[in-house]
């Protein structure tokens, strides 16, 4: 590309950003190449006089063109990103950035700097509105606008805080709005005088950072975990602030460091992956949560099953089991009604959440009088009851690559979206969507937002992020992670319906009567004839196995099941039939695919000898029949028994995942700030 830093600019383009700015002005500042070389480029972003600002560095990192933190008057050259100093104003002459001290109490740098180009390049002014509280830059994007230049804001949906891009939206001022690496590619096209690309197509994805990209190469290879997933740049800021506790300046260094030094591994995972967590985090949302969730679903006489997400260590959770378990003992229903899901990719974490033992300050938010009822104090500190420890389930879970629960009542997963890519965060959402039940109801963090399926939802408090899914709402099955066959190409696709064909014949005729089911005992796929071994009662159709079989099946066939998915080993074992006349054997395996086991469930009838007298059968045989019907009912208790023990002992598991939301929304509040400050 030819050099033009020392010619004078085509256009002056000036970006104004605010809270929760400095992921959007990264992106944007990333796509600026091209015919963005010949333009100027101010970015100025309400920062703190009294620190010191990291933006001009942090931008430089990603930015092809070179970033210059702004002291003093300067003359604007083509191909410059300039940053404005915190406590300053910057006037835009035709040839000039002139820096000045702001006024007392005065917070519109952004309306300052926009106007001042209107007036000096008219219709060759560009303004961007990026993430950011309030309305500064509303006055100075309509300066430009009526001098004939060009308007663009961040898609509110994208933004973390959207006020500033919402007021200009609102004004009428904006002639396209985008997500900000999307703006980098308008500001190329209207460089260019293709005013058609404002309503034209726009990438669907962000452009490939090579440092970021060998970041996340590096984490998913120590820690088997995808993040790019995640936003590059708070993945960033966790690394070089793990270099700069180790004095390391090199990435390069550093990754091969995490590489090679387990326990610098385990530092930079635990950083990644935030786990801040606090009970009853945000008391008001709290009580929302009981008068707007809770207690409408302990209307029902039915059982509930709450997911809570990205638990962490534990304390967000213990803080849902709470209000449920005081709002079960005031309706006089037991604990055992109510099962909750705790989960998350830390095992660490579902470690100690499980363990469920905390300092008395962790617990101080509970009050004396909660902490009293649910926790005994112990010389290490304060455990978990019992009673309450059995009402949680904690797993591991990686909500953007496992399926999602079913049949949830409530969803809670606060201050995990803030750290995902927007596709990411609607996936995510998506599988919520899926999990939840027609009316059920969704909680997330005070600076998350539905994005485009806010449609599917009504919003019951939306200061507490407090919605309920709207009868017969379906996500984009898209954004569901299920298991897909990657495997087949195009022609393999052109081949596959003669085949699927004559498989499908040699299934009918040669393979028994057959059940898919999932780990949720769920029925995914029927085999051969297997329907004539099922029933429909009366009532909800649930989809789950144990709802279709006969009663007597039931218990044997769920002891079966749990005992594959643990050892996956196969088994069989055989009931009694319809009549005195056939038996069936039942035959239980594991069907694995990648990650996923499903189970698959044959059936094989067996025909009882009844020509003779039972006399004639001798008195042998009638108690060789009736030892091993026993013997089978007798295995399938025993199963049974395992599985609900191992099911507790999973469910105090769970428990420990929950504080890992609360503790992620506390780190994001410092982020704010510490965007804020930078």
């Amino acid at each position: 590309m030819e050099d033009t830093s020392s010619t004078a600019p085509t256009h002056m383009v000036v970006v104004g950003a605010s809270a929760g700015g400095l992921q959007p002005l990264t992106e944007l500042c990333a796509t600026l190449d091209g015919e963005a070389a010949r333009a100027a480029v101010l970015v100025v972003q309400h920062l703190s006089p009294s620190h010191p600002t990291l933006l001009p560095n942090l931008l430089s990192q990603h930015a092809p063109l070179p970033v210059r933190a702004l002291d003093s008057d300067e003359p604007i050259e083509a191909g410059a990103i300039y940053v404005a100093p915190g406590g300053h104003v910057v006037s835009v002459d035709r040839d000039t950035l002139r820096v000045a001290e702001s006024p007392p109490g005065d917070l519109r740098s952004i309306d300052h700097a926009m106007r001042s180009a209107a007036a000096s390049w008219g219709d060759r002014a560009v303004a961007v509105i990026l993430s950011g509280s309030g309305n500064d830059g509303k006055e100075g994007a309509r300066a430009i606008r009526g001098a004939g230049g060009l308007v663009m804001a961040q898609e509110p949906d994208t933004a973390e805080f959207p006020s500033m891009p919402e007021a200009v939206l609102g004004a009428g001022l904006v002639q396209r709005s985008a997500s900000p690496w999307q703006i980098g590619d308008l500001v190329d096209a209207h460089l260019r005088g293709m005013e058609v690309a404002l309503d034209g197509p726009l990438r669907s994805e962000p452009p490939e950072d090579a440092s970021t990209k060998r970041l996340v190469e590096t984490l998913e290879r120590v820690f088997g975990i995808d993040f790019s997933r995640y936003k590059a740049l708070t993945l960033q800021r966790r690394v070089h602030r793990r270099m700069a506790s180790l004095g390391v300046r090199s990435e390069v260094e550093f990754l091969e460091r995490v590489e090679d030094d387990p326990r610098e591994a385990e530092r930079l995972y635990g950083d990644v992956l935030i786990g801040v967590t606090e009970a009853f985090r945000d008391p008001g949302h709290f009580r929302s949560l009981a008068r707007e969730v809770v207690e409408p679903l302990f209307e029902e006489a039915q059982p509930l099953r709450v997911w809570d997400c990205a638990c962490a260590s534990g304390e967000e959770t213990y803080s849902l089991a709470i209000l449920f378990a005081e709002e079960a003992e005031r309706r006089g229903r037991p604990l055992s009604d109510i099962r909750i899901f705790a989960t998350d990719v830390r095992e660490k974490a579902l470690e100690v959440a499980a363990e469920g033992l905390y300092s008395a300050e962790a617990l101080a938010p509970l009050g004396p009088e909660r902490r009293a009822r649910w926790f005994r104090e112990e010389a290490a500190g304060w455990r978990v009851g019992q009673e309450l420890r059995e009402m949680i389930l904690f797993t591991s879970h990686d909500v953007l690559a496992d399926p999602p629960f079913t049949r949830i009542d409530l969803v809670v997963c606060r201050n995990l979206l803030i750290y995902l890519t927007g596709e990411a965060q609607q996936s995510v959402l998506g599988s919520f969507m899926f999990a939840l039940d027609s009316q059920r109801y969704l909680f997330l963090g005070p600076s998350e937002s539905l994005g485009e399926l806010a449609p599917g939802f009504d919003v019951l408090d939306r200061r507490a992020r407090i919605f309920r899914k709207r009868a017969a709402s379906m996500p984009d099955r898209r954004r569901i992670p299920l298991p897909t066959p990657a495997h087949l190409g195009p022609r393999a696709r052109r081949a596959a319906p003669p085949l699927q064909d004559a498989y499908e014949s040699l299934l009918q005729a040669y393979v028994p009567p057959s059940l898919m089911i999932d780990r949720e005992h769920k029925l995914v796929h029927v085999f051969g004839d297997a329907a004539r071994f099922l029933q429909l009662g009366t009532g909800r159709v649930t989809g789950r196995v144990t709802d279709l079989l006969p009663r007597p099946m039931v218990a044997p066939v769920v002891a079966s099941l749990q005992q594959v998915f643990r050892t996956g080993e196969p088994t069989s074992l055989v009931v009694d039939g319809p009549d005195a006349s056939k038996r069936i054997e039942l035959g239980v395996r594991p069907l694995v695919s990648g990650e996923h086991v499903n189970a698959l469930l044959s059936f094989r009838q067996i025909a009882i000898e009844t020509t003779a007298e039972p006399e004639v059968m001798g008195r042998t045989k009638a108690l060789e029949l009736e030892l091993e019907r026993t013997r089978s009912h007798l295995q399938g208790m025993i199963e049974q028994l395992s599985a609900s023990s191992e099911e507790l002992r999973a469910t105090n598991e769970e428990l420990t995942v929950s504080n890992e939301e609360l503790q992620s929304a506390n780190e994001e509040l410092h982020s704010v700030n510490e965007e804020l400050y930078t």
